[in-house]
């Protein structure tokens, strides 16, 4: 079974399929979102709009805290996925797609996945034959055992595949990706740093306090620069004459 929304009815389609105690499946618009754990169902995906016949374009699909659910599509169908996205939030999936046609156009897409785990594949398009550019994929705090990759043609039919113009999005801390990344025209990378600070009231008037930084640059193509710096400063004051008076002593470390 799979469950989305059907383009000639706007309602959710299960496909007889029976949704498990304890998750829910919620629509707005062209929006469909889910949530909690699948294992008890059948399901074997979901995508925000599906069609065998019409071109599925604008849909949505959100997975807030899904677990259990192979593959999660922004939208499908056999002729054009355009302008659909998907969404991860505190969710594991296998596969995971923006747009996916079986022929004519997968473009403009977007996946966006944050504190979230895909054991297989992103794609931010994919078609059988025909186009796939212009896609997204954003990641943050997220995990994707498989390859991320921007477009991908499956080499079926006439050579009229373009795979250009699709986009990486790193954003901050934990991002890893075991297998490819490729067909990604453009990558943004994320420099950022966070840290702690500390103030300490000594006796005989002394003051310590320290901040520890640690500065990061992730998604370089030349790896030398994706670095890590950390800074420690400390300082020691002491107060004279009722606190008019502070002398201070500092110290930079940088590694």
């Amino acid at each position: 079974y799979f469950i989305y929304l059907d383009p000639d009815t706007g309602e959710i389609n299960a496909e007889g399929g029976v949704i498990p105690d304890g998750a829910t499946a919620t629509k707005t618009g062209k929006s469909l979102t889910l949530t909690g754990d699948w294992l008890a169902s059948r399901f074997d995906g979901a995508f925000g709009g599906a069609s065998m016949t019409s071109s599925i374009e604008g849909y949505s699909l959100t997975l807030d805290g899904v677990t259990n659910l192979p593959c999660a599509y922004g939208g499908y169908s056999e002729t054009i996925a355009n302008g659909n996205a998907v969404t991860l939030k505190n969710s594991t999936a296998v596969v995971v797609a923006g747009g996916v046609a079986d022929g004519g156009e997968a473009c403009n897409n977007s996946v966006t996945l944050n504190s979230s785990t895909v054991t297989g594949y992103v794609y931010g398009g994919c078609v059988n034959e025909g186009y796939a550019t212009g896609n997204t994929v954003s990641l943050t705090d997220s995990t994707v055992t498989g390859a991320a990759l921007g477009g991908y043609y499956n080499g079926n039919g006439a050579a009229t595949n373009i795979v250009t113009g699709n986009t990486l999005n790193l954003g901050a801390k934990n991002i890893t990706a075991s297998g490819e990344v490729m067909d990604f025209e453009t990558i943004n990378v994320l420099d950022f740093n966070y840290g702690l600070t500390a103030q300490v009231e000594l006796p005989w008037s002394l003051q310590l306090a320290t901040d520890l930084t640690m500065y990061s640059r992730r998604g370089y193509a030349d790896h030398t620069m994706n670095t890590n710096e950390f800074v420690w400063n400390a300082r020691l004051s002491k107060r004279f004459l009722h606190g008019n008076l502070i002398c201070r002593s500092e110290e930079h470390t940088s590694e």
